[in-house]
């Protein structure tokens, strides 16, 4: 349901923040998400992965050149084609030169500089923070990404282009700058309710199924985000899972609270 959810948003172009519990494949699902952009939807594009780390940006671009593996038949026949010569595949950037399609790799910041610049280098339309609320300075680089993605997402809906940013975090502190940027950002967005799906498919007094979503989320939300969250029972996890997770985690409680129970 949760990824079902995050896809849909994103078809509809949505900024969209989602929280599942561990083991519930929102990472995989996003990366199949941006696969399907790079190879079938998207032509002269570039997309930015960025995450808490520089190890866990390299590894989410890693995810998805493993899909284009063709020995490893993630994929289905007709899309395992392999990169050719003048393809760019590397830690930080993958091109796919026949369609001018680059997903690059940006870096957190060590620095309130470097967050800044960091922001105002990603005039793309599509934008994937992982792990925003570990992100160090991401209110810094928050604040200076937006207006670049609203430029280039202008763009891309003028073109009929794909554009959003999304958020996939876990709770964190709230005693870190980046925690409570992220839980503020989170509690001033509108709360995903499954019955968008209906309202979509909605044409009645002249809207369009996309205006009526539209016009629930300018309502409801102060920055346009969609806010989806699941817990592991409304997953079809029952309480044996969560024991199971339990021990996995170690007992640890406060890691129980954050990646199951998902209490910031």
């Amino acid at each position: 349901r949760g990824n079902l959810a995050m896809i849909f948003c994103l078809w509809l172009n949505l900024d969209t923040s989602i929280e599942l519990p561990r083991q519930h494949y929102k990472t995989y699902s996003a990366v199949f998400y941006y696969l399907w952009l790079l190879l079938l939807k998207a032509e002269n594009y570039e997309m930015v992965f960025t995450n808490k780390s520089n190890a866990d940006s390299i590894r989410n671009l890693k995810r998805l050149t493993d899909l284009l593996d063709p020995t490893k038949k993630y994929l289905p026949t007709y899309m395992r084609t392999p990169l050719g010569p003048t393809d760019t595949n590397n830690q930080e950037r993958l091109t796919i030169v026949s369609l001018n399609n680059t997903i690059r790799v940006v870096s957190p910041s060590n620095s309130q500089e470097n967050a800044d610049k960091a922001g105002r280098g990603m005039t793309v339309p599509i934008i994937w923070l992982d792990e925003m609320a570990f992100i160090k300075f991401c209110n810094v680089m928050y604040g200076s990404m937006r207006p670049a993605f609203s430029t280039a997402s202008k763009f891309a809906k003028k073109n009929g282009t794909p554009y959003s940013v999304l958020i996939t975090t876990t709770p964190s502190d709230l005693d870190s700058d980046n925690g409570i940027f992220t839980y503020n950002l989170i509690q001033s967005a509108c709360r995903w309710d499954e019955r968008m799906y209906d309202w979509y498919f909605d044409r009645e007094g002249g809207q369009t199924g996309e205006d009526y979503v539209r016009a629930y989320i300018e309502n409801n939300s102060q920055n346009n985000f969609v806010y989806i969250e699941y817990s592991y029972k409304e997953l079809g996890k029952d309480d044996k899972w969560l024991a199971k997770q339990t021990k996995e985690l170690n007992n640890d409680i406060s890691l129980v609270k954050r990646e199951l129970l998902l209490e910031w």
